[in-house]
């Protein structure tokens, strides 16, 4: 398990770099099989960045009012889009003339849900096979409803109940799963996550924020939703951590992963042959403790890269815990290389990428400002130590330093900014104690000044 704190470490990690930080009412809501263009959605208005997230143009602005959540370029060569209006229930569109022309396809109306909202910013993970991986499953796809939870009387149908299945690249869907029904009429449940899993041609659900029959929030299909099965309990060695309600689910080629809330990190069941799995194991932890710190808000990964970055973004409901994202490329080794320096209110909801520039593009939110954030992932590196150089602006201060405990002046550095002030001009200087950031301007007060500073010892 690797479990880290942003200390410093031995032998080299990787970090966010970042390029760019934005405020932003356009919102990242995907990215093209190609590795070329962001997609992007402000409220009825699906936008497109061929820049890496730097300028933003307009796609299609024709949708109802309310917000676009997410978008699929599926294996046929067209697009599916996933639409909260103001006001439930969700809706999901697919595309005609995609391929030919993003601005002038057409969109048809596939899909109101019975219940909530569908894609709401990772939490409910759309996904679909993939050709490239497993041939002939990019045509399956699952899509869960996310909404407010089941009442104790009353009506229950707008509530985050539902999971809809296609077998058919999104052009139809079927109704596959009530989490109501299922659980009896239980009150105060919600669907959290659905996946479609296509090295064991399954569906998974999971749901918060109730355990039921003693055992895990996470059920399967093997008949594409005519039947399902759950998950056994935890072992008694994880009884202090309280039941896994999953966030998110993301089936890879070795092992599946589930985002937690609030068991502080990502799970992990290990295939061990088709249909068989092994023990449910903690595999990174990003905080502290059994409270509830943080909610796993997006769990991804290109669609036919098997080797490319999977991506885990958390958001943080305590002051002492922030938020931000790791990344990983075996799916079971995680390397937390980005905290939001901000404080209270703070969210990663999403990140995409790479591009094939390597350019990655997360959504961050601090109360209700939402923000861009652009840059990519520095490598590790062996024979190097990584630090963090944090600090706060008072509008007079330019310099800021951290130790870096070597007791020599190291062979030489790297210096990655990782918030907005960082990001202005300064020079960096280093000597046998320390590594001094000499700003030109002294950040504004209150400033968040965050930098990750690799060193070649």
């Amino acid at each position: 398990m690797y479990v880290r704190q942003h200390q410093p470490i031995q032998g080299g990690e990787g970090s966010f770099a970042l390029s760019s930080w934005t405020t932003s009412t356009t919102r990242p809501v995907g990215i093209s099989n190609d590795r070329t263009i962001f997609y992007g959605g402000l409220t009825n208005t699906l936008k497109q960045s061929v820049d890496g997230g730097v300028t933003w143009t307009t796609v299609n602005a024709s949708f109802p009012a309310g917000q676009i959540n997410g978008l699929i370029e599926t294996d046929d060569g067209e697009a599916i889009l996933f639409h909260s209006p103001s006001g439930l229930p969700g809706k999901v569109y697919r595309s005609t003339g995609w391929t030919t022309s993003h601005t002038a396809a057409t969109w048809t109306l596939v899909l109101t849900t019975t219940g909530g909202a569908v894609n709401n910013y990772g939490l409910n993970n759309a996904v679909f096979g993939d050709d490239s991986v497993v041939a002939g499953t990019s045509k399956y796809g699952v899509i869960g409803c996310y909404g407010t939870q089941t009442p104790s009387t009353g009506d229950a149908t707008t509530s985050g109940r539902y999971v809809y299945f296609t077998s058919d690249y999104g052009a139809n869907w079927s109704l596959v799963f009530d989490l109501y029904t299922w659980s009896g009429n239980t009150a105060g449940m919600h669907v959290h996550s659905a996946a479609y899993d296509p090295w064991w041609d399954r569906l998974w659900v999971a749901w918060g924020d109730v355990q039921m029959n003693g055992k895990l929030d996470v059920v399967y299909s093997d008949d594409h939703g005519a039947t399902w099965t759950q998950l056994d309990a935890l072992p008694s060695t994880y009884s202090a951590l309280g039941a896994m309600q999953s966030t998110t689910v993301l089936p890879r080629p070795d092992c599946i992963l589930f985002g937690s809330d609030p068991n502080q990190g990502l799970w992990m069941i290990p295939r061990r042959g088709y249909r068989v799995f092994g023990k449910l194991t903690i595999i990174y932890m990003n905080s502290g403790g059994t409270a509830n710190t943080s909610i796993s808000t997006h769990l991804t990964t290109l669609r036919g890269g098997l080797g490319s970055p999977i991506f885990h973004a958390w958001t943080s409901e305590r002051t002492d815990m922030l938020a931000g994202f790791s990344v990983s490329h075996d799916g079971t080794t995680f390397q937390r290389v980005f905290d939001y320096p901000q404080p209270s209110l703070k969210a990663v909801n999403v990140v995409y990428g790479p591009l094939l520039n390597g350019t990655i593009l997360a959504g961050g939110q601090l109360s209700t400002t939402y923000y861009l954030l652009i840059g990519s992932v520095i490598e590790p590196e062996e024979g190097t130590l990584t630090l963090r150089l944090d600090g706060i602006g008072d509008g007079t201060t330019t310099v800021f330093t951290v130790p870096h405990y070597q007791g020599r002046i190291p062979v030489s550095y790297d210096v990655f900014p990782q918030s907005a002030a960082a990001l202005a001009a300064a020079t960096v200087s280093i000597d046998a104690t320390n590594i001094t950031v000499t700003f030109t301007v002294a950040p504004a007060a209150a400033a968040v000044v965050q930098m990750a500073i690799r060193i070649r010892a």
